[in-house]
């Protein structure tokens, strides 16, 4: 059974997420895929909200979450989140954790908390990698200049 490769059912970045204690249910705030880069305030406190400058939606993270659902683990796996620039496959950060189950026809979630995301212009992907060389999906997430321009 351990050879039975996982399924992954959710693969989502946001601010936030909480684990009810009561029904044991995950809840997820602030689901994203865009961050814009915030204009760098002058040493005088001032900031130029003209049409140019300012952030016209998205957030930049900080530090948020991965949420996963998985089906189909049985016992204990690897798996690693990969955080790759897809212009150069430049990988910022790779996590790596174990899920264990006792039943694979249970669903396995979690939650797991990711560094400061990089918010350099350009098109990310958080990648869901078994036993370190099974893609089984990925999160994509883009940066933008603040004005919103495309990469």
């Amino acid at each position: 059974m351990a050879g039975i490769k996982p399924v992954l059912q959710a693969l989502l970045v946001a601010d936030h997420v909480y684990q009810d204690k009561l029904t044991g249910k995950h809840v997820v705030c602030g689901v994203f895929g865009v961050m814009f880069r915030h204009v760098a305030t002058p040493s005088d406190g001032t900031v130029d909200l003209s049409s140019d400058n300012r952030i016209k939606s998205g957030f930049n993270s900080g530090s948020p979450f991965a949420f996963l659902s998985l089906i189909d683990v049985h016992g204990e796996q690897k798996f690693s989140l990969r955080y790759v620039r897809l212009r150069d496959d430049a990988v910022s950060f790779n996590i790596k954790f174990k899920v264990n189950s006792p039943d694979r026809l249970n669903p396995c979630q979690t939650a797991i908390a990711l560094p400061p995301l990089p918010v350099v212009d350009g098109v990310y992907a958080l990648e869901l990698i078994w036993n370190d060389v099974e893609p089984l999906g990925s999160y994509r997430i883009s940066v933008m200049p603040p004005s919103g321009e495309n990469l």
